[in-house]
């Protein structure tokens, strides 16, 4: 679902794909959202759909952002270390106030995994 240089994310594509559905269904306007979502969706039936890079190649990884907060806000991914070489069992969700707009903050071990700004 997700790849840096340091954590590998996974969860079963019904997890992130059917709550990106609802996603997309509830705000029709968000057109790149659909896009994404469909381009993610056409890849459902392969083994392993590395979403990351789908996202990439529509420039919408932004987009994608926040359908992987949501599986790791409910317990629903699997974190790799790639340096360790163990499953991470913690992670830290900080919200943050930037001037007048909201961020939330995912954190591995106080490393920074990435931002989604509200």
């Amino acid at each position: 679902m997700l790849e840096t240089d340091t954590f590998v994310l996974f969860t079963p594509m019904k997890y992130f794909i059917e709550p990106f559905a609802i996603w997309v269904k509830e705000h029709p306007e968000l057109k790149d959202d659909k896009i994404l979502y469909k381009a993610l969706a056409n890849d459902t039936g392969k083994r392993i759909v590395r979403a990351n890079k789908i996202a990439d190649e529509y420039n919408l990884s932004i987009r994608m952002l926040p359908q992987i907060a949501e599986c790791l806000r409910i317990g629903r991914c699997v974190i790799y270390n790639k340096i360790t070489e163990r499953l991470e069992k913690k992670i830290t969700i900080e919200d943050h106030l930037v001037g007048n707009y909201a961020e939330v903050r995912y954190k591995i071990n106080n490393s920074l995994l990435f931002i989604v700004n509200d």
